[in-house]
């Protein structure tokens, strides 16, 4: 389509002319989903460019699906960033490192060092959103080295602002103003020269070395520069030169512009400082709780969503990301894979005690399955975290027996160890906990399937509502058949039928999105037979 070439062709140098041209499209009127895609790619672009953040991913993941099975890996490396980048906005955290680690396998893969610095840049971003100034500080070095080999000036310098901000908010004084000074010797931009005054302004502040020259730094500055804690560091420069007016008119300027909690915690934090220097003990020791209590509350909630170094090098397994249709729910779907993994052991082994005569082609599986296990151990550690699911304990304690089971040269010994096999699979059977975090996981990255599939069919059986939750979790049917007690295929297609039946009957409005859910999960189990 010309109009889209057009704007594609203006959105690095003219993003704003670009925008335009992309809102005068009716994405209505686009014939195929290649267009589509490309749409959708090259809007969200152009809307990033223009630093309109958005935290939906309705748009952008129509383009990450579409160009994860298509041959064109610039715009796949294109999609997967930008998919990251909305992700970011919107808080999700670990699915944002997902598609900027799919996204840097591509980007690699092409030799894409501006991309490189793009994406690293954003993984600082989200290091920085959850509290993690070190890891934060790893990738905007990234940043800076690949910025330095793409000649990308601008963007490196910036990377540099960003980084001396870290070492900061690190303590480390003397690394941020080493870095403010090579700034200001290689960049004449007005901004970062304002920036640059502001930053070693607060290390002043913050040192007791100078307050008066950090005074005259925030002077230089317009005040359209300063944020929260720049107004904080600038009262506490004031109190420390006996301007305790001024100390107090820019805190108060600071408490004005604060968007949440974090920002008035830190506030208080400052003013618990300011009181303490001038003997209000009582009163600095009230805003110092006050700051903590608030601080514990959103450690609480961001430990949530910690993203570890083990997390990283999963992300980097390119086999895996690039096969993804449904990212972030595949990601946990290595889990549910690792269950059904030793599931199927757990069936070789009843076969092993039903019929004797296959044991010699069931331990040669098996001797395969161990050649396997180390990597399947550290999938499944790594990825435990992720999930939150009770199956992977479980999963543990199954392997291990197994394990022993073979190990066992003892008729007796071996009947006790499968005993204790067949007791955990019961129990996993018949943990609700397990199924409800399951269910957790579909809400949160399959549009709240299931709370759908409860609110559209009120009256589904429980049964029918456990074996929906593993058909859309993609469970292949044979570990179904397991976990539900299903002794056969033929009863597996009966209940499977029954459950097709009740959400049809419903008359529920997503109706056709379940029974699409039921053909597809069928399909990729080879369908019945």
């Amino acid at each position: 389509m010309k109009d889209m070439d057009i704007a594609e062709s203006l959105l690095y140098q003219q993003s704003d002319t670009a925008l335009t041209i992309l809102r005068g499209i009716d994405p209505q009127a686009l014939s195929s989903k290649k267009e589509s895609a490309r749409y959708a790619l090259l809007m969200s672009a152009a809307l990033d460019k223009n630093y309109i953040d958005i935290a939906s991913d309705t748009l952008i993941a129509r383009a990450d699906d579409y160009y994860s099975r298509n041959n064109n890996l610039r715009y796949r490396m294109l999609a997967a960033y930008y998919h990251g980048v909305i992700l970011r906005n919107a808080g999700h955290y670990s699915a944002a490192i997902v598609s900027l680690e799919k996204a840097e396998t591509i980007a690699v893969s092409l030799n894409d060092n501006y991309h490189l610095g793009l994406i690293n840049r954003n993984k600082a971003n989200v290091f920085n959103a959850t509290n993690n100034i070190q890891g934060a500080i790893f990738y905007l070095q990234k940043a800076v080295s690949n910025f330095s080999e793409a000649n990308a000036h601008s963007y490196k310098t910036y990377a540099e602002l960003s980084l001396a901000i870290d070492y900061l908010n690190s303590l480390d004084y003397k690394k941020a103003d080493s870095l403010l000074t090579n700034i200001q010797k290689e960049s004449d931009d007005p901004s970062l020269m304002h920036n640059c005054n502001l930053i070693r302004g607060k290390i002043i502040a913050q040192t007791d070395a100078a307050p008066k020259e950090a005074i005259l730094l925030f002077q230089k500055v317009p005040q359209r520069f300063f944020r929260v804690l720049d107004y904080a560091d600038y009262a506490l420069a004031h109190e420390k030169t006996g301007n305790r007016d001024s100390a107090d008119y820019w805190l108060s300027k600071g408490y004005a512009l604060c968007r949440d909690q974090a920002d008035s915690a830190t506030l208080d934090y400052f003013q618990s400082k300011i009181c303490m220097n001038r003997g209000l003990v009582e009163r600095a020791y009230f805003l110092l709780k006050q700051a903590s209590s608030v601080q514990d509350s959103l450690t609480r909630a961001l430990l949530q969503q910690s993203i570890s170094g083990s997390q990283r090098d999963y992300y980097k397994n390119e086999t895996i990301l690039l096969k993804e249709r449904m990212v972030i729910l595949r990601q946990r779907g290595i889990i549910i894979g690792a269950i059904g993994l030793f599931a199927f052991l757990l069936v070789l082994i009843y076969i092993i005690e039903t019929n004797q005569k296959k044991e010699q082609q069931l331990k040669e599986q098996m001797a395969q399955l161990i050649l396997n296990k180390k990597e399947n151990e550290r999938i499944k550690v790594e990825n435990a975290h992720l999930l939150g699911s009770l199956f992977s304990s479980r999963i543990n304690n199954l392997d291990a027996l197994v394990d022993h089971y073979y190990r066992c040269e003892k008729e007796r010994e071996r009947d006790s160890v499968f005993k204790e096999i067949k007791q955990c699979v019961d129990s996993l059977r018949n943990d609700p906990e397990a199924f409800s975090a399951l269910n957790n996981d579909l809400d949160r990255y399959c549009n709240g399937i299931m709370s759908k599939l409860r609110k559209q069919v009120p009256r589904i059986k429980k049964e029918n509502l456990k074996l929906a939750t593993l058909i859309f979790a993609g469970i292949p049917d044979s570990v179904i058949q397991l976990i539900l007690n299903k002794v056969s295929p033929e009863s597996m297609r009966m209940a499977r039928s029954r459950l097709r039946k009740e959400i049809i009957a419903s008359d529920a409005p997503d109706s056709d999105i379940f029974l699409n859910m039921l053909k597809k999960e069928k399909a990729a189990a080879g369908g019945d037979k």
